[in-house]
C-alpha cells in the first residue's frame, strides 16, 4: 500500500502561484527554492509565515515579489484579491491586469509603480477596493472610469504624482 502524501493548503496555494508566474528554465528564478517536496513553504525565499490561532502549523501571510508584475500572473482568472502592497514593484500597471474578471480587491500601495492612470481599470466590474496609494502614477485621472465601477466602495490614490483633480462625473 502506497502512502498518500498530504500537504498543507499553503504549500499547494504557493506552488500554484509559482506554476502560473515562474519561468521554469530560469536558474535565477526567485522561486528556485520553492520545492514541492517540502511540507512547509515557511523556509522558502520571500515567504513570511505566522502562527495563527486554530491552525497547528504556521500559515503563509505574505509573499514578497520585487521587480515588475509578471504578465503570467494574469492567467489566473479566478483570482479575487491581489495584495501586492510594499513589494518594491516598479514599471507600469500591465494592461493584462484587466483580464481578471473576478477581481474584487486590488492593493498595489507603497510600491514604485509609474505611468499614467490606467484607463482600462473601468473593465473591473466586480472591483470593490482599489488601493494605489504611495506610488508614482502620473497624468490626469480620466472620469470615464468611475461610472463603470458600480461596486467600488474604497478608493485610495493618495501620495502619487497625478495632475489635476479626481473627476466625480464621466467626461463628456
Amino acid at each position: 500500500m502506497n502512502p498518500i502524501l498530504t500537504f498543507p493548503l499553503d504549500v499547494l496555494y504557493v506552488l500554484s502561484l509559482k506554476s502560473v508566474v515562474d519561468q521554469p528554465t530560469s536558474e535565477d528564478s526567485p522561486f528556485a527554492d520553492w520545492n514541492e517536496n517540502d511540507t512547509t513553504p515557511c523556509r522558502w525565499s520571500d515567504i513570511s509565515c505566522m502562527n495563527i490561532t486554530g491552525y497547528p502549523d504556521p500559515r503563509v501571510i505574505r509573499i514578497f515579489v520585487s521587480g515588475s508584475i509578471p504578465d503570467q500572473l494574469f492567467n489566473a482568472t479566478s483570482l479575487h484579491s491581489l495584495f501586492f502592497y510594499g513589494n518594491n514593484l516598479s514599471g507600469s500597471l500591465p494592461p493584462l491586469i484587466c483580464n481578471l474578471p473576478m477581481l474584487k480587491n486590488l492593493d498595489l500601495s507603497n510600491n514604485s509603480l509609474s505611468s499614467s492612470f490606467p484607463k482600462n481599470l473601468k473593465n473591473f466590474k466586480q472591483l470593490q477596493r482599489l488601493i494605489l496609494a504611495e506610488n508614482k502614477f502620473n497624468s490626469e485621472i480620466h472620469g470615464g472610469i468611475w461610472p463603470k465601477l458600480d461596486n467600488l466602495v474604497q478608493l485610495d490614490c493618495s501620495s502619487n504624482e497625478f495632475n489635476g483633480l479626481i473627476p466625480v462625473q464621466s467626461e463628456s
